[in-house]
């Protein structure tokens, strides 16, 4: 199962095509709007979102609430559109109105202008504005949806944001239980964030931080040791499309990468004539394939790199220095980021498990799974 996607920012639509879905995985349109509206109202939004209110077009691959094992493809209406029809249109426009020529350290604005060889730099951040998430999040949920009928959950909750850190230990139901907006139990944590979020705001800047997800066990031997098939690199791969995300790892979010390798990786023994890793670090993976422990992944993701009081740039109209444009923006990404991830983790270990043991339909899938 993969995702491909279209659309500008403030152009007519978002367009999603998800390609290699196996026919009879239930879908709920109401859990899918449910879970944009999570990454639409997270803490730390823009007030577009407000205006975006964003309600899925599912268009084919569907019948009468199941997968037809057809590629699904939606759009997702971007009514800002209409105030940018002019600016914003395949044909007809006026191009030289709203040009964006300061470019934002961060952005993809200077290496973008210089790879379409353009003198506008919203022909480039039109198409690589955070605002494709959105189709992650409707491929992500027919992801879920086919996770839960083999009875794989995914969890996750922000760790930090800025310099304050949420350091309680959570077990992977109450992880489960952490919701939009604030993707935290913590609530002496979440109130520290909106303190900080409120502080970035007034001073026109935004805030990065650290996510943490937990999957449930997934039965030995998927992904594969050699190459692009690991199922770490798989996983990886499809997180680093977002776009605030820097970096991340897999295992516990408490271990030092100083330590030592026996107290890492743990034991194996055997339980109910089945083997088992036990006290391992590892997340769930060794070798590339999972090992039926549980999964642990740490995203990190940079300050959003628009900001309202600007950074020192230049105007690659008038070759001066300038302060960069002040496009619309969040102050951060962190917590809307959580559904976001979710969804794109669900797309990528559906993707693994049906490279092992098929994609044609559910019921098979379910059966190879449950033998395995």
């Amino acid at each position: 199962m993969y995702l491909v996607k279209a659309g500008e920012s403030h152009g007519k639509a978002m367009i999603g095509i998800l390609c290699d879905v196996p026919a009879g995985i239930k879908v709920d349109k109401s859990h899918i709007n449910a879970l944009l509206q999570e990454r639409s109202f997270a803490l730390g939004r823009s007030e577009r979102q407000v205006i975006e209110n964003d309600e899925i077009n599912l268009i084919t691959g569907i019948r009468n609430g199941y997968t037809l094992g057809n590629n699904v493809g939606f759009v997702i209406e971007n009514k800002v559109h209409s105030d940018y029809e002019n600016i914003m249109s395949a044909f007809d426009c006026d191009t030289s109105s709203a040009q964006v020529t300061a470019l934002r350290p961060g952005h993809a604005d200077l290496p973008g202008i210089c790879r379409g060889n353009f003198k506008d730099a919203r022909n480039v951040l039109e198409g690589a504005s955070a605002r494709n998430t959105c189709l992650n999040v409707v491929g992500g949920a027919v992801a879920l949806s086919m996770l839960d009928m083999l009875g794989i959950k995914i969890g996750v909750r922000v760790r930090s944001l800025g310099y304050e850190k949420d350091e309680s230990d959570c077990d992977f139901n109450q992880i489960l239980n952490a919701k939009s907006p604030a993707y935290s139990l913590n609530q002496n944590f979440i109130d520290r964030c909106k303190s900080l979020i409120e502080s970035a705001k007034n001073s026109g800047d935004t805030l990065g931080g650290t996510v943490e997800m937990v999957i449930s066990p997934i039965k030995k031997g998927f992904g594969f040791y050699m190459g692009e098939k690991r199922v770490n690199s798989v996983i990886a791969q499809d997180i680093m499309q977002i776009q605030s995300v820097k970096g991340l790892y897999f295992g516990e979010n408490s271990f030092e990468f100083n330590g030592f390798g026996s107290n890492y990786h743990g034991n194996i023994n055997k339980q109910d004539n089945s083997l088992i890793v036990s006290n391992s670090l590892s997340g769930g993976i060794d070798g590339g394939m999972t090992n039926g422990d549980y999964i642990k992944i740490t995203v990190a993701l940079k300050p959003i790199p628009t900001t309202k009081k600007g950074l020192e740039t230049i105007d690659i109209k008038t070759g001066e220095k300038a302060i960069s444009a002040k496009e619309r923006s969040d102050i951060t990404a962190v917590f809307a980021s959580c559904s976001i991830l979710k969804c794109v983790v669900a797309t990528a270990i559906s993707k693994v498990i049906t490279e092992r043991i098929g994609c044609d339909n559910m019921t098979e899938i379910i059966k190879r799974y449950a033998d395995l």
